[in-house]
């Protein structure tokens, strides 16, 4: 017996010694007044348990521990450092979860980076507002890692940036939110499987250089939902073949070569957007200006709009351009922002007008807030002028909406079109034009006698007060075209009482 003893005696000291050391709780600010503190005094295998507050600091995790927040709404480690990293991480098997994790400073760089970090857990945190560069990035052979249920948004860069072969990481269940791009794979970072994740009003989409990469977790499972991509949901079954919907889009997303096989159907992406000219009618006089405007409708909120363009054309013989003016993005940017408003071309001829408009910097106009634009919106008015009886339709010829981001945007191809054909042109779209007739009579000249007197202020006062459509309106009465036989029609024969016309 004591032989048995003597034997174990060692692997019982060991158990007991490790037993003793591999697990305890430091509570912030209980034990330590800072986080730092907390994890310089942490060993490999404990817990730092941080309570709710705001902790300005920039921590750096350089050993193997498990940084859990109280609550991730209430706990916030608030970087202040600038040109700094708030949370970075060094040593493998680390666990951080239950933050808000965000930038005091402007200049942060980094919200969230692994750098030579393998088997890391980053789960069910918030990570947001780095403006300066990217949210969560894993660095330099950060591998087989997993990033859960985290909320990214607001940042400048990209949501989440994988750099210099950090492979076999498990990507799930994110958000990334209003980002420069959504994910970004680079420098042989290859074999991580990426789904379930939502990439919500991010400008770019996937920024991937390096191939291959899985984005969807097979059928039925799915892969991720893209706001911004376009797609239908008719049909079900691994190869989409089957009728009856599923939540997953018919067609498969091409990321930079990547692919989504089976993208997760977004339930309003596939809206008919409106584009019209407003007044859809209207009846003038030879000789007379006026003005109409032209109308989007229905824009989807994701991913929003930077660029848009239209060609719209009409009869010279009966109308003539006289002019455009901006409605919609200068009505949108700060008075301060207007240097940022690109107008490649507003032009107006004889025969047809011609606009189209991006922001200069669609990031910046992104990120602040005045800018992607979704809903209904008057883009721009046109001046024209009557010149000849008949009618005319005012077609439009082009119209595109452009999304962010735009290349050099010194000419209207190189607007990004992501709600659309390659083209640019819109996918599910109503485009509705304008008639224009045009009346070849003379003012004051109610009764068609060629001169202006008693008798044609008699047919005004029959028609007083008779609008379109009513039996006592006289169209010869409204000298004004307006729809109404009033106060402004009897000046107009006033005016021109006792003239005489050849």
């Amino acid at each position: 017996m004591l032989l048995i003893v003597l034997l174990l005696a060692p692997f019982l000291a060991y158990y007991i010694s490790f037993g003793r050391s591999a697990s305890s709780t430091i509570a912030v600010p209980n034990d330590y007044s800072t986080i730092q503190a907390a994890i310089d005094a942490a060993s490999a295998g404990d817990t730092v348990f941080v309570n709710a507050g705001t902790y300005h600091e920039n921590v750096v995790v350089s050993k193997s521990i498990s940084l859990i927040g109280g609550d991730v709404n209430t706990t916030i480690i608030d970087g202040f450092a600038a040109g700094g990293t708030v949370v970075f991480v060094t040593a493998n098997n680390v666990t951080v979860s239950g933050f808000t994790i965000k930038s005091h400073s402007d200049s942060s760089d980094m919200g969230l980076v692994l750098s030579g970090s393998n088997f890391s857990n980053i789960n069910e945190n918030v990570i947001t507002g780095l403006w300066s560069q990217s949210a969560v990035v894993l660095d330099l052979n950060s591998c087989y890692n997993s990033l859960l249920d985290n909320y990214i948004a607001k940042s400048w860069g990209i949501g989440i940036d994988l750099r210099n072969n950090s492979s076999g990481n498990r990507i799930i269940n994110n958000t990334v939110y209003l980002c420069g791009y959504a994910i970004s794979l680079l420098n042989s970072s290859i074999g991580n499987v990426i789904f379930h994740n939502s990439f919500i009003r991010d400008t770019g989409q996937v920024y991937s250089m390096s191939i291959p990469n899985t984005f969807d977790d097979g059928y039925p499972s799915g892969g991720n939902l893209w706001a911004g991509f376009v797609g239908t949901d008719l049909y079900h079954g691994p190869n989409q073949d089957i009728p009856g919907s599923d939540g997953i889009c018919d067609a498969p997303y091409d990321l930079f070569g990547a692919i989504d096989r089976y993208p997760l159907f977004v339930p309003g992406q596939d809206v008919t957007v409106l584009a019209y000219i407003e007044p859809s009618s209207i009846t003038i006089r030879k000789g007379q200006t006026f003005n109409v405007t032209v109308e989007l409708d229905n824009m989807p909120e994701y991913p929003g709009f930077l660029g848009v363009e239209f060609r719209i054309a009409w009869n010279s013989s009966v109308l003539n351009g006289v002019g455009i003016s901006d409605i919609l993005f200068h009505a949108v940017a700060p008075q301060g922002e207007q240097d940022n408003i690109w107008q490649i071309v507003a032009k107006v001829t004889s025969s047809y007008a011609e606009y189209a408009v991006t922001w200069q910097d669609g990031a910046r106009a992104f990120f602040k807030g005045y800018s992607p634009i979704w809903g209904n919106h008057s883009v721009a008015t046109i001046t024209l002028k009557a010149i000849g009886e008949g009618i005319s339709a005012l077609s439009p010829l082009v119209f595109k909406v452009g999304s962010p981001f735009g290349n050099e945007p010194e000419a209207v191809a190189h607007l990004i079109y992501v709600y659309g054909q390659s083209d640019g042109s819109l996918l599910n779209h109503t485009i509705a034009g304008c008639t224009v007739e045009v009346k070849n009579w003379n003012l004051g000249d109610c009764n068609g006698d060629n001169k202006v007197d008693i008798l044609d202020a008699i047919v005004v006062a029959n028609s007083f007060g008779a609008m379109q459509g009513s039996a006592r309106y006289a169209e010869t009465a409204d000298q004004n075209l307006d729809g109404i036989v009033d106060i402004y029609d009897v000046i107009l024969v006033a005016a021109n009482f006792g003239k005489t016309y050849e």
